[in-house]
């Protein structure tokens, strides 16, 4: 529900085609995430994290497994598995390293 209602949100994505109201507390999971949002960076100052070296898709994608716990049907799997190690999110990851297997597998 807070994902999809995105009340009371505390902090921003901004990506390189928009931005993204998230709560601080859910991203703490990410332990780099929690590390900027919360220590002496601009980012915790702003309560803004920049992300530009991604589609903005594979960040919400990203952000929605952080949330919900399941990616949405179409995700480009390489940029979200680079968004899963740079966060240490080590169930995306996994899911994510199947994923790009079976992709590249099949194809």
């Amino acid at each position: 529900r807070l994902w999809t209602e995105r009340e009371f949100t505390d902090a921003v994505i901004v990506t390189s085609s928009g931005s993204i109201p998230v709560h601080r507390a859910i991203l703490a999971c990410c332990p780099p995430m929690r590390a900027a949002l919360s220590g002496g960076f601009q980012e915790s100052r702003e309560c803004r994290l920049q992300v530009d070296d991604v589609s903005h898709a594979s960040v919400e994608a990203f952000l929605q497994f952080v949330y919900t716990g399941a990616l949405p049907d179409e995700v480009d799997a390489v940029e979200v598995l680079q968004l899963a190690h740079r966060y240490d999110h080590r169930d995306l990851i996994e899911l994510c390293s199947t994923n790009a297997v079976g992709a590249v597998s099949t194809s």
